[in-house]
């Protein structure tokens, strides 16, 4: 796999366009393989509905492995890498 370091806003971006596949660094220094979007096209309609606030600050995504809202604080962004 191909692991490639994007700025924040183009993070976003690609969640916004399509499932990505990316790692990051937790609080607890484990890192985590997350597949994830905040494309609602690509979230089933059982959890839509349950959509979070998307932050400007933490990097909120729909977990499509774990079917959850889930966010990446702020403090821990810049260990965000996607895997192609």
């Amino acid at each position: 796999n191909i692991k490639r370091i994007y700025k924040m806003e183009d993070i976003r971006k690609l969640l916004k366009s399509r499932a990505v596949k990316f790692q990051f660094q937790k609080v607890d220094g484990s890192i985590r393989v997350a597949y994830g979007t905040t494309n609602v096209d690509l979230i089933d309609s059982d959890h839509k509905d349950q959509a979070m606030e998307l932050s400007e600050h933490d990097l909120t995504y729909f977990d499509l492995d774990k079917c959850q809202w889930r966010s990446i604080s702020k403090d821990m962004q810049s260990s965000v890498v996607v895997i192609d």
